[in-house]
């Protein structure tokens, strides 16, 4: 099966993530804006840059947790709803080749789940849904988009009615009245009050965008050079105490996955864990540097989890310097999706009576870790669960 994205589908694709209605980019109500005018004829719905359905950054990054596909901002959480119009549905079917994955995080066939896309588990770097090259490029007719070999070829769904649009503000309804894409078009800007129709008088300011963020994708366990704008490049590993256990011992035959199973022993000083290095060129054969999120304009990472039964009931995520020298983190109950955590949010061995200072993005980091700490789990109890669309947090 081969992934075809036209610049008219992506945008219809965006549509339909975000449930098949034209976007805002504000979280609070719009402004009363000016005078209601006439009905806005059907034409393609302009969002704003970083938000779903809006173009990327330059970076191929987007606000919060929105991911970058082939230059366009998607919500990946709100995957699978379907929306259609008079020409039919534009979106890739769930469970397909880079489709939306199902609420339980799976796919059809041989398919895995990768950052809420469903991408081949058997593709090889270049190739369809596999990792790009170090050069950020594919093999022939494919584009890397966010460190996958994608096909941004010509076909997409067929173009649908533009609709008859509602009451746009100031001069009549705009040409950004409708989404010919997919879902119910909309006449007017769905900015309320934007620069379209007269500015915001009352009823509410815009809500603030989210921080831009760009994925760390990893096949076979390692984070190729290139593939993200961060620079992280480096190896996924494990490691346990004595007498925990966790597996894989590595993640070279993993493909996209980084999933890990085991138990939790209460004789163990410390609980499974699984990292990943922020600096290390190859997966073996060098040794891990450090990383200066400074450098990169990072301020933190994200992740989300999935999982077959439950989601772990603690992760102590740390931020570990160069050599192991230090550990800066923190315990939480993580969520499904969403688990934002800072430099500026992670203490000097958080797990003592009298935690130290609060991690620096000037500091010199070997690691990400997340780890099964023993005291918040029953002795012997079992886990099973991937850490999933890893993004660095960026300014």
């Amino acid at each position: 099966m081969k992934l075809v994205l036209s610049r008219s589908s992506l945008v219809g694709l965006a549509a339909i993530l975000s449930g098949g209605v034209a976007w805002s980019c504000s979280s609070s109500p719009p402004g009363l804006g000016g005078p209601s005018g006439n009905a806005g004829s059907g034409g393609t719905g302009t969002a704003a840059q970083g938000n779903p359905g809006g173009v990327c950054y330059s970076n191929n990054s987007c606000n919060g947790s929105y991911t970058c596909i082939g230059g366009y901002c998607f919500d990946l959480g709100a995957a699978g709803a379907s929306g259609s119009s008079a020409g039919g549905s534009t979106g890739l079917p769930t469970g397909s080749v880079g489709g939306a994955c199902y609420p339980n995080m799976t796919c059809d066939g041989d398919n895995a789940c990768t950052s809420g896309i469903c991408l081949p588990t058997s593709a090889t770097q270049g190739d369809l849904g596999g990792a790009c090259y170090a050069n950020q490029t594919c093999n022939t007719g494919l584009t890397c988009v966010s460190g996958v070999c994608l096909s941004l070829g010509n076909a997409g769904g067929a173009s649908g009615a533009g609709g008859s649009g509602v009451s746009g503000s100031s001069p009549g309804g705009s040409s950004q009245g409708g989404n010919s894409q997919g879902g119910n078009s909309q006449g007017g800007s769905s900015q309320g009050g934007s620069s379209q129709g007269g500015t915001i008088s009352a009823g509410g300011s815009a809500g603030s965008a989210g921080a831009p963020s760009t994925l760390i994708y990893a096949t076979d366990g390692f984070v190729a050079p290139g593939t993200n704008s961060v620079g992280v490049t480096g190896p996924w590993f494990t490691y346990k105490d004595t007498y925990s256990t966790i597996s894989p011992t590595d993640f070279s035959t993993s493909g996209s996955q980084i999933c890990v199973q085991g138990t939790v022993s209460h004789s163990d000083v410390y609980g499974p864990t699984i990292g990943l290095n922020l600096n290390q060129t190859a997966a073996a054969s060098s040794t891990p540097g450090a990383y200066i999120p400074s450098a990169h304009g990072v301020t933190g990472f994200s992740f989300d989890i999935s999982y077959p039964t439950s989601l772990p009931s603690e992760l102590q995520i740390g931020y570990h310097t160069l050599g192991d020298a230090a550990e800066y983190c923190v315990v939480r109950a993580p969520l499904a999706t969403g688990n934002t955590v800072y430099f500026s949010s992670a203490y000097q061995d958080c797990y003592s009576a009298s935690p130290g200072p609060a991690a620096s993005t000037s500091g010199s980091y070997q690691s990400i870790q997340f780890q099964l700490p023993v005291n918040y789990y029953a002795d012997g109890q079992s886990f099973n669960f991937c850490i999933t669309n890893l993004r660095a947090i960026l300014g």
